[in-house]
């Protein structure tokens, strides 16, 4: 998952520890495995994406340890430029740096928050102008725009990878293209297509249709923007558990081998109370702004996402990678939108369009093929 944005470079820290240098482990490539895109002008080459560094000036094995306070504020705008477009000021001290990023991940639910509270802020705004559907449209640009694109960009090339690769290598390879292919033109534009359209659905309920929150009753927002809050918040959760308990994929063949290699030697920083932290917050939001009911099957449905990418991505590459964690972000952000804006008072008499539809989502992840590079095994 690399960054939208590159940081400014950190200033040397006043620390009186003087890090030890990391021995470069990217190496310049070489005209053989660059030839493939030497004279496509339609790809940024391998070398031009090594030049560009790992956006930090910092190029050390580890972080030079600052006082409490200062480090989590650090931690805490790693995240924010990391997830978002949003500039920070140079006292914050935030780059890139794969050790903070780690650590930063605990505030990925609470900054999902925020960009929901944004797309819902254009949501309302726009709903007063146009039809609930230009209103949807609007959210979701202002969602797109403030995040620039990073998670629809790993779902887009996943879903590249996955349906064009037959072998671990293969996907990984396709996977680093810039160029969209057909999977991810027609994935996207169904994504999307059912993003909006959930959107519409819930701006579009009467008042009689919405169900009010136990604890917050006089909370006055559309179902809508409690749909967005909640799905931009629960989202980006999956990250954690994916990153605590899976193989992080150091792919040697990337151009940004550098960087996902030191990003993958620090994911011990994700440390347990951080990773509790950030449930805490993802806990929260669902049980303030919907019925416990709702809350309850948010959960599940997320619980489910995460569940079922953890297998895949074990099954199929051997673990996890920025793209593919970018991808489970986008899904398990649609299974919410679809679960808010179901009827799901029709399954209460006939339970098997429900049972089908859940059959059809996991019979592919059942049935999907193993890893077919041989010898290849991974540890999640």
């Amino acid at each position: 998952m690399a960054p939208n944005r590159r940081g400014g470079p950190l200033t040397r820290s006043s620390s009186g520890n003087t890090p030890t240098k990391r021995t470069k482990a990217t190496p310049k490539a070489s005209e053989t495995s660059s030839a493939v895109h030497d004279n496509d002008l339609s790809v940024i080459s391998k070398k031009e994406i090594e030049d560009r560094g790992a956006g930090t000036d910092e190029d050390t094995d580890t972080y030079v340890d600052l006082p409490f306070l200062r480090g989590e504020k650090r931690v805490f705008f790693t995240a924010v430029i990391f997830l978002t477009r949003l500039n920070v000021p140079r006292w914050a001290e935030a780059d890139h740096h794969p050790a903070y990023l780690m650590r930063s991940m605990m505030h990925f639910p609470f900054l999902g928050l925020c960009v929901g509270i944004w797309a819902a802020v254009w949501l309302e705004a726009a709903a007063v102008l146009w039809t609930p559907f230009v209103a949807a449209a609007a959210s979701t640009l202002a969602g797109v725009w403030i995040t620039g694109a990073f998670h629809e960009d790993g779902l887009a090339d996943s879903l590249d990878a996955f349906g064009g690769g037959w072998g671990r290598l293969q996907i990984l390879r396709i996977m680093t293209d810039t160029r969209v292919g057909t999977y991810a033109l027609v994935g996207m534009i169904l994504v999307m297509g059912m993003k909006l359209k959930s959107l519409e659905v819930l701006q579009s309920l009467s008042q009689s249709d919405i169900t009010i929150s136990t604890f917050l009753p006089s909370l006055s927002l559309s179902p809508a923007s409690v749909a967005l809050l909640v799905a931009h918040t629960v989202s980006r959760w999956t990250v954690l558990p994916l990153i605590y308990s899976c193989h992080y994929i150091q792919d040697e063949q990337s151009a940004k081998r550098g960087l996902y290699n030191w990003f993958a030697d620090s994911q011990r920083l994700l440390t347990l109370p951080r990773l509790c932290l950030g449930t805490l917050v993802t806990i929260l939001v669902p049980v303030l702004l919907l019925p416990v009911e709702q809350a309850m099957s948010v959960f599940l449905v997320v619980v489910l996402v995460t569940l079922g990418a953890s297998y895949y991505g074990n099954l199929i590459i051997g673990g996890v990678i920025g793209d593919f964690l970018g991808a489970t972000i986008q899904v398990c952000e649609l299974c919410v939108y679809l679960l808010l804006s179901a009827d799901l008072k029709q399954t209460q008499t006939n339970p098997f369009p429900l049972v089908m539809l859940a059959a059809t989502a996991v019979l592919p992840i059942l049935t999907s093929r193993p890893l077919i590079d041989f010898g290849f095994r991974a540890e999640c």
